[in-house]
């Protein structure tokens, strides 16, 4: 399980939290579950972001220790996020450790995947990424 973020952490314990975005804000996402979102490769991260990427660096985290999840299934089945089926989501609920295993930089995006967001198509991209750093631990 994957996490990206903009902000290199040093031994950082994150905490569950409901994403403040365009999608929780309008009620297309679920605005009610605190979590860490985590996906299964650093390619799908990336697509869960969606847009606004390109040159940008982000460290790429691991969870340090088992944590209770919910998984893409029952994600996609009760439509948590309308673009869990493309991005492989997988929600963290309890507070953990993240351990830094890479650093990329972020190019541009190269194909899209289509989803419907209530009565609305949105895309989700897939970006040309380079690793920067691997981090031994």
């Amino acid at each position: 399980m994957y996490h990206l973020s903009q902000n290199e952490l040093h031994k950082e314990i994150l905490k569950p939290r409901i994403p403040d975005n365009n999608f929780t804000r309008k009620g297309y996402e679920n605005n009610t579950i605190p979590r860490i979102c985590f996906s299964n490769s650093i390619q799908n991260c990336l697509m869960a972001l969606s847009i606004g990427l390109y040159n940008k660096t982000f460290y790429v985290y691991e969870p340090s220790n088992n944590i209770k999840i919910i998984d893409n299934k029952e994600i996609v089945e009760k439509q948590y996020v309308p673009d869990a089926f493309v991005t492989k989501e997988i929600w963290g609920i309890e507070e953990t450790e993240l351990i830094a295993v890479a650093k990329i930089k972020v190019f541009q995006p190269t194909i899209y995947h289509e989803f419907k967001c209530k009565n609305v198509i949105d895309r989700a991209y897939e970006w040309e990424y380079e690793i920067l750093k691997e981090y031994k631990y």
